[in-house]
């Protein structure tokens, strides 16, 4: 009843809460009455919550399936595994996947990130670079050298398939970062190079 109340009212902490609530009723729902609920949702998340349109499609599938209905779970989870998958959120990914398996479907194995064919050395470099630090700022706070970072960050650029133009190795060094420690994922596309961002942290402490 809260949901539904929540729902009516158009109130919410965000501007999907209605979606949100229209997926909870999904869930709650018979199954003669799943898709009342799961096909408004989508409407009401738009294009501004891929993410949470993602997690409502995963939602409706899983119900689908446990109805009896693979073929029509098929396609919500094709299409929720394709937006986890390009938003790195790869938990979700792995969720989706596992579910279309369940349906009966093969998955081709993807190819990795370019953040997944970086060691973890060369993940804090990009990491450190993509925030504004420059080479000798981020040999210092890494304990390495400008020479050193510079051969790192070849490799980072070569990862992306990024072209070393000028002004380009911050741009670049973001490009091979997964989504959720990208620094110019939401805003205007500049990272912001705050006192933490000029002195970075040394890689024997915790990633951020």
């Amino acid at each position: 009843m809260l949901i539904v109340a929540v729902h009516r009212a158009g109130e919410g902490d965000f501007d999907g809460s209605a979606a949100v609530a229209e997926r909870c009723c999904g869930l709650l729902a018979g199954d003669a009455n799943i898709d009342a609920h799961f096909e408004r949702a989508p409407e009401l998340h738009g294009s501004a919550w891929p993410f949470a349109r993602a997690r409502t499609e995963l939602c409706y599938a899983e119900r689908l399936r446990r109805a009896g209905q693979r073929v029509d779970a098929r396609v919500q989870l094709r299409a929720a595994l394709e937006t986890f998958e390009r938003l790195g959120a790869r938990p979700w990914a792995e969720r989706a996947a596992s579910e279309l398996r369940a349906t009966g479907e093969r998955i081709a194995r993807r190819a990795p990130t370019a953040a997944e064919q970086l060691t973890p050395q060369e993940l804090q470099i990009a990491l450190t670079v993509a925030r504004g630090a420059t080479n000798r700022e981020a040999g210092a706070a890494l304990l390495l050298s400008p020479k050193t970072i510079e051969a790192h960050l070849g490799r980072v650029y070569r990862s992306s398939a990024c072209a070393r133009a000028p002004n380009s190795r911050t741009r670049c060094a973001t490009r091979s970062l997964p989504l959720e420690r990208n620094p110019m994922r939401a805003g205007s596309g500049q990272p912001s190079r705050s006192p933490a961002a000029r002195r970075p942290r040394s890689i024997r402490g915790d990633l951020p």
